[in-house]
């Protein structure tokens, strides 16, 4: 019998099934059929289920790995499917929902959250490597991770067996540690497709504008984390920004349009700001840049 059940096979809890699978006996959930298939394709060490049901009752442990929308249903439906007993801890991987959304009047279990700070890749879209295994686990390695609820314990010791960095982090903090996590993982995407756009316009075809532009924010990330913790983050900053170079980021959003050109904008200002707090820049060139990055037709730039 398991003695931890991943209700939801999403990248997150397929990953979380096999970094667990490792050291626990596992049970997996998916009410997809074709995902169902695909992952019975993969032979992992876990047994698979298309729907919760009594016999995995007797697990101690049961991760809902569903949107944040789903998880009140999620644990309805195990409740119903008689899967849910008192004595379980039921844990889930939101970084924004409470534990408490899991919780029902009916039975006693113990609710927690346990959020990854990670970007996980689908295990399905790795399989073609012959290290897929081993590469389905890797975001969650040294990843930090936010917990709360009422048997905090249980979620660390989960945390600590996909090889994560568990911290409390109680509810006044989650939307802010959320909102952290949403801008550096989700608005880089966004970032990239702004250059991958601008980079086709030189002539680059899609996949050498990607291939080129990975690579550079692949190198950029590693100046920014190669600097000592108690330096401010301008200092691996390159780029015309950081060397005070008014007439090219002139005429870089000279090249732009639209959002892409305020986007570029804001976040120059930002950058801007931070240059002129560390003293990075002289006078004259943080005034240049100023000069070259306020719309003037937004006066809610100027200071």
């Amino acid at each position: 019998m398991a003695e931890l059940v991943v209700v939801g096979a999403g990248r997150a809890g397929l990953s979380f099934a096999i970094a667990l699978s490792k050291t626990r006996r596992v049970a997996l959930v998916c009410r997809d059929a074709q995902r169902s298939a695909s992952i019975e394709r993969m032979a992992l060490p876990v047994s698979l289920h298309r729907e919760a049901s009594s016999e995995l009752s007797e697990a101690e442990v049961v991760i809902f790995a569903t949107p944040d929308r789903a998880l009140r249903a999620a644990s309805e439906q195990w409740v119903a499917a008689g899967a849910a007993r008192s004595g379980q801890s039921w844990i889930h991987l939101s970084g924004l929902a409470p534990p408490s959304v899991l919780a029902v009047e009916t039975l006693e279990v113990s609710v927690a959250s346990c959020h990854p700070l990670a970007a996980i890749a689908d295990p399905l879209t790795l399989v073609q490597h012959p290290d897929w295994f081993e590469r389905s686990t890797q975001a969650l390695e040294g990843a930090f991770f936010a917990i709360d609820g009422d048997n905090p314990q249980v979620a660390i010791d989960i945390a600590k067996a996909v090889g994560g960095r568990p911290r409390r982090l109680d509810a006044k903090g989650r939307g802010a540690y959320h909102a952290a996590a949403s801008i550096v993982a989700n608005d880089w995407v966004a970032l990239m497709a702004v250059g991958q756009g601008l980079a086709q316009q030189s002539g680059l075809s899609s996949r050498e504008a990607r291939q080129a532009l990975l690579h550079l924010s692949k190198t950029a990330w590693d100046a920014v984390a190669s600097l000592p913790q108690d330096t401010g983050l301008s200092e691996g900053l390159t780029g015309p920004v950081g060397r005070g170079d008014a007439d090219t980021v002139r005429a870089h959003l000279a090249l732009m349009e639209g959002l892409d050109a305020s986007i570029h904008r804001a976040l120059s200002i930002r950058l801007l700001e931070d240059l002129e707090r560390s003293g990075r820049l002289g006078t004259e060139s943080v005034s240049a840049l100023r000069e070259a990055l306020i719309d003037e037709a937004d006066d809610s730039f100027r200071q």
